[in-house]
């Protein structure tokens, strides 16, 4: 039986003019933008952390260092760039928040597009102002903060993890958490320069 099924495929005209293309396929993806901060890389910092704004329009960056061993007290960055802005310069943040020390997490709040959390500091990257709109000490003795996550459900609710092996839930005023009648025009504003 199955020498007879192979001799039906051996006369079939099935793949008739089909040729084994053996080079290599188009690569599936493509870099869109490579974005730096020249200060920090000029400091030798490392990109630590990288988070989308809840439109999906502003990706920012966290400036740290990996390979010290040790929590730095370099002076670091966080920048963020507005990807859907004309004439963006990759080396040129929209935004940069200058931080006293390394910034090795961040994340932006799910429904604030302007807020960003990095290492439990908040900021708002509308204001020009270099100070966090909130500061919340994780642990005694400063140790770092490795990771962050907003809830999505529960928007005023952030979770932090830290070099302790500690994970803390930390609950948000109404000030950061909700969306107030300037960042609705904001968000207008942005979408009718996107529209254009």
């Amino acid at each position: 039986m199955v020498i007879r099924e192979l001799n039906k495929n051996w006369q079939s005209h099935a793949f008739d003019g089909f040729e084994v293309n053996w080079t290599e396929q188009q690569p599936t993806v493509t870099c869109l933008h490579t974005l730096g901060y020249p200060p920090a890389q000029g400091q030798g910092l490392h990109v630590t952390s990288v988070s989308w704004n809840t439109t999906g329009s502003v990706v920012a960056c966290a400036y740290g260092r990996l390979d010290d061993g040790d929590w730095s007290t370099l002076k670091s960055f966080v920048c963020a760039w507005n990807l859907d802005r004309r004439g963006l310069n990759p080396q040129q943040p929209s935004a940069v928040v200058e931080v006293p020390s390394a910034v090795m997490c961040l994340a932006f709040h799910p429904t604030q597009p302007s807020h960003v959390a990095g290492d439990v500091q908040l900021f708002d990257l509308r204001k020009s102002s270099q100070k966090p709109t909130v500061s919340i000490k994780q642990t005694q003795d400063d140790s770092p903060v490795y990771c962050l996550e907003f809830n999505r459900q529960q928007t005023q609710l952030l979770a932090a993890g830290d070099a302790k092996g500690t994970v803390k839930v930390w609950q948000l005023s109404t000030e950061f958490t909700e969306q107030g009648p300037r960042e609705a025009e904001d968000l207008e504003q942005l979408a009718a320069e996107v529209a254009t």
